[in-house]
């Protein structure tokens, strides 16, 4: 149980980085189409952000039923800032998942195959009359999803937890 729970945290901890640099990513294409009042042409950003919150929840929520079947209390460490900080970390999560959820349904609705684009005195023009909405949408679930996974992120943590280190 210790080996697997080593695992689960050390992996846990690793794609807390790739949950950062694809919300980045996410983040910068969704202000950029605010921005440039042009299609959404693809979805990948938000899509990858989706996918690696859902990978860190479901890591998460390994740990947290591991520790259960053991007995542990998640974030027993005296550096943790409150007892209740577990609780607070599992909560936020799934609110981050869900906001980033959202974010990636907002782009589904609003996604144009490139086929379907044309170029018009130098603008690419797309038949969905309400691209800035929906840019502004995705948006705001992105960064909406950016509060909560700032706040559930133990900072007092090493950057990169190797193996029972």
């Amino acid at each position: 149980m210790s080996d697997m729970y080593e695992l689960l945290l050390t992996l846990h901890s690793w794609v807390r980085w790739l949950v950062l640099l694809t919300g980045l990513w996410a983040l910068a294409n969704a202000f950029t189409g605010v921005r440039a009042h042009g299609p959404l042409i693809s979805r990948a950003p938000f899509t990858a952000f989706m996918g690696s919150v859902h990978l860190q929840l479901l890591l998460g929520l390994a740990l947290f039923a591991i520790m259960g079947m053991s007995g542990a209390a998640p974030f027993s460490e005296p550096a943790a800032p409150r007892s209740s900080f577990g609780w607070e970390h599992l909560g936020l999560g799934l609110l981050t998942a869900v906001f980033a959820t959202m974010a990636n349904a907002t782009t589904k609705r609003a996604a144009v195959p490139l086929a379907e684009t044309a170029v018009q005195g130098g603008q690419v023009v797309s038949p969905n009359s309400n691209e800035q909405q929906l840019w502004r949408s995705a948006l705001l679930w992105t960064v909406l999803a950016w509060i909560p996974l700032l706040l559930l992120i133990p900072w007092w943590r090493p950057a990169l937890r190797m193996f029972g280190a």
